[in-house]
This record gives C-alpha cells, structure tokens and sequence, in this order.
C-alpha cells in the first residue's frame, strides 16, 4: 500500500456511505463538450471532497486544474451510451478511488490505483 492510500484511508475513517441526488445535466470540459449529471452538493459530499483535498495538499499533490477544487467543486457523474442518471436519482457513494488519469502518459486511459470503501453505518 503506498503512503498516500495508507493517508486517504486515515482520512476517510469513519466517514459513512453517503447519497446525492442528480440535479440535471450540463456539458463539461474545456470544450464544453463532455455529457454529465450534476449532482446535488450535499454537505456529506462536500465533506468528503474537503478532506480529500486537505490529503492530497499535505502530500504536495499539484491541481493542474486547481478552479475544480475546493470551492470550485462540482459534483457529477459521466454521462455514458450506456447510463445516465435521471433528475433526482440517488447516487450511492460507497467507495473512494485513487485514479491516474495519464497511466503511461495515455490521456484516453484511466487506471485504478487503489479504491478504499466507506463504512457502513
């Protein structure tokens, strides 16, 4: 296990199973360009996005992208051929994901690194 799952895990202890219902649809990306639900920024969501942050600063972690986080925060899921949300379904959030968006400098690829499940209440 690598130091910086081992400090997201100590983190995300004790934080519980969260929901967020889908608030509608927008187009995002530089381009604007990219299908996806919005989800309502719920104040266990956005607990959560705050102290991943906080990790991943104190790890040096550099935000190429920094008006994301933080208060730029967006919560939302990628439309896909194969689902979209409807407004007001309920996305379960069970499970946090380390991902590396540029495995082997590869921008169309995403690789799991490591995927650390919330508690159970």
């Amino acid at each position: 296990m690598s130091a910086l799952t081992a400090a997201i895990e100590g983190a995300l202890s004790g934080v519980t199973v969260l929901a967020a219902p889908a608030e509608g649809e927008e187009l995002f990306g530089p381009h604007k360009d990219i299908p996806v639900s919005v989800l309502a920024p719920t104040p266990g969501l956005l607990a959560l996005h705050s102290r991943l942050l906080g990790v991943l600063t104190e790890a040096g972690a550099c935000f190429e992208k920094a008006e994301y986080v933080g208060s730029g925060y967006r919560p939302h899921v990628t439309i896909t051929p194969q689902r979209r949300l409807q407004r007001g379904e309920v996305v379960v959030v069970g499970s946090v994901s380390l991902v590396d968006l540029e495995p082997g400098e590869d921008t169309h690829q995403r690789g799991v690194l490591a995927t650390i499940p919330l508690d159970r209440a």
